[in-house]
Parts: structure tokens; sequence; C-alpha cells
């Protein structure tokens, strides 16, 4: 049986994991209840922080568990856990994150809260989605990658916004629909080849792999820097 002390010290995993992927998308949602004269850039590089430091405390109490590296946070139900290499791609994705925020604040653009409502949902999905330990929190933390990412790129894409965007809406709901298709042969037991190849599918389309690549620098010239990044 666990003792009291490692019992304490899993919840508090449970909860700093949960934090950093969570806070994102709480900060984007109180980013419109400030007022027209506050800094959006100031809060939104202040929620960038924030979730820096939260990822820190991920990979502190990591190290203090000393547990087998796959879990980080196995009282969690077995949707989220940590391991070295998802605790890397989460310190990468904070840092870039930091970069945004402060080009952000040295710019003149004046942007709406949907803006950075939308940047940071895609940050606590990114958490979510190098965080996940459940095949359907990984399908659900992707798709909501892709979502604010087509919101931003038509709202604040430049160029030939409506055809680019709609050849990025046609791979992305193919892509989805056969990664949905995999993960449901695969969750009734049957059909495990034919799961692969919908994954395989959703992979390449998403990758993007050659030659199925075609849409990516079009949608990346026409998109704003920060939904690139």
């Amino acid at each position: 049986f666990p003792s009291h002390d490692n019992c304490r010290m899993g919840s508090m995993s449970e909860l700093i994991l949960y934090s950093a992927i969570l806070f994102p998308l709480c900060a984007g949602l109180l980013g419109f209840l400030f007022p027209q004269n506050w800094s959006r850039t100031g809060y939104f590089l202040g929620s960038v922080l924030i979730e820096l430091a939260l990822v820190c405390g991920v990979f502190r109490v990591f190290n203090q568990l000393s547990l087998d590296p796959i879990h980080l946070a196995h009282f969690s139900s077995q949707l989220f856990a940590a391991d070295g290499l998802s605790l890397l791609m989460a310190a990468t994705a904070a840092a870039v994150y930091l970069i945004i925020g402060l080009l952000e604040l040295n710019s003149t653009t004046s942007r709406s809260p949907w803006y950075y409502f939308w940047l940071l949902m895609i940050q606590s999905a990114l958490m979510g989605l190098f965080f996940s330990f459940n095949t359907i929190a990984f399908y659900v933390s992707w798709e909501l990658c892709v979502i604010p990412g087509i919101f931003l790129f038509y709202g604040w894409g430049n160029g030939n916004i409506r055809q680019v965007g709609m050849r990025l809406l046609i791979v992305s709901f193919i892509g989805s629909m056969s990664f949905l298709a995999g993960l449901i042969l695969l969750l009734l037991g049957h059909d495990l080849p034919w799961a692969m190849a919908g994954f395989l599918l959703a992979f390449i389309l998403k990758t993007p792999l050659v030659p199925f690549h075609r849409w990516q620098p079009d949608t990346y010239v026409q998109s704003d820097t920060n939904t690139v990044s």
C-alpha cells in the first residue's frame, strides 16, 4: 500500500499536471473580462510566464517522484502522464510561447481578445497532447490544436485565404476522420491493420509527408506569424 507521503506527492503531481494543461485555456477565457484600456499583450505575456512556471513545476515533481519514467500522474485515471520526452516537448512549447509573448509586447498591432484566446487554447491543447497517456485524450487534444488554428488563419491570415483555407479544412477533415475511424476500430478490438492504416493516413496528412504536403506551404505563408510558430 502506498504511504501517506507518496499519496500526497501523487496528488500534488496530479494537481500540477492538470494545472499545466488547463491554465492557458482558463487564462484565455479570463482575458475577455479585462477592460479595454488594459494591456492585452501584457496579460498574454504574464499568462505565458505562469504556464512556463507550471511546466517547470511538473519537471520538479517528476524528478522528486523517482517513479517508472512513464508514470508521473498515475493517479489520474490514465488520461495524462509525463515522461522525459513529453516534458521536453512541453518545455519547448512553453519557450516558444514566451518568445511569442515578448514579440507581441513590442508589437504595435492591436489585437482582439479572441486572438489571444485562440493562441492560449492551442497552448493548452498542446500540453494535453504532450502529456496524454490515453488514446482518446490524445485525439481530443490533437483536434483542439487544429480548431483554433483554423480560426486564427481565417481571422488574421492574409492573401488568398478562401482557397487556401478550404484546402486546409479538407485536409484537416480527412485527417480527423481517418484518425477517428482508426480509434473506433482500435477500441472495438478488431481490424487492427485497418486501425493502424487510419492512424497512418492521419499522420501523413497532418505532419505532412511528401507528396501530401502541398497544402502546407501556402497555409504557412498566408498565416499570421504567431499562428505558424
